[in-house]
């Protein structure tokens, strides 16, 4: 196997020179039963989905944040779907999905999001792949979604909208495009570094 060379760190002020990238492709709000049932039937049929969880944060300074999950993120490289998971009253599929043996789950840190999601969702996970362990083969020591796209892809992220509220009937637009790029760059990192870009 043919081990691309890419450097093992980078410094934020030369992230701060690369070019915004974004998600531009179709997104799908699902907040219903039904929407998500309609949602499962493309996700099923995916070898590889983009992987992000989202939490309202704590916004009352040194207090622990006891919130639940809020929303699931799932990209391919052309479609990505932002779950309110606040607004379901049945994780049935998405529990299918997380335990999909056939489906390769791609995401940064997910110990933490598997475990965030186990206190709303009952599931035995399967064929999920941590960035932050991948890229180790790569020799990148840089761990963050924010550097390993800065690394791999070229290219910057606007983290603005991580500390917003995700508990929102109705996401903002720079929270839905925040949340399906983030996913979606998952799947991008992981495809490039297996030349499959």
């Amino acid at each position: 196997m043919v081990i691309n060379s890419y450097p093992e760190n980078i410094e934020n002020s030369d992230i701060e020179k690369l070019e915004l990238l974004k998600f531009d492709g179709e997104v799908s709000i699902v907040n219903s039963n039904e929407g998500l049932s309609q949602a499962y039937e493309y996700l099923r049929k995916q070898e590889i989905l983009g992987f992000d969880t989202e939490t309202r944060p704590n916004f009352v300074k040194g207090v622990a944040n006891n919130n639940k999950v809020s929303v699931l993120q799932l990209s391919t490289k052309e479609k990505a779907f932002v779950i309110q998971l606040k607004q379901l009253n049945n994780y049935e599929k998405i529990k299918q999905l997380l335990e999909d043996k056939n489906i390769i789950k791609i995401g940064v840190a997910v110990t933490g999001d598997i475990r965030e999601l186990h206190e709303l969702i009952s599931f035995n996970h399967e064929s999920f792949i941590d960035l932050q362990t991948y890229t180790k083969a790569f020799k990148i020591e840089a761990n963050s979604l924010k550097k390993l796209t800065a690394i791999i892809l070229e290219g910057k992220i606007s983290k603005r909208q991580q500390l917003s509220n995700w508990e929102n009937k109705e996401l903002t637009k720079p929270q839905i495009s925040y949340a399906a790029t983030d996913a979606w760059l998952c799947y991008m990192i992981y495809k490039t570094l297996k030349n499959e870009i």
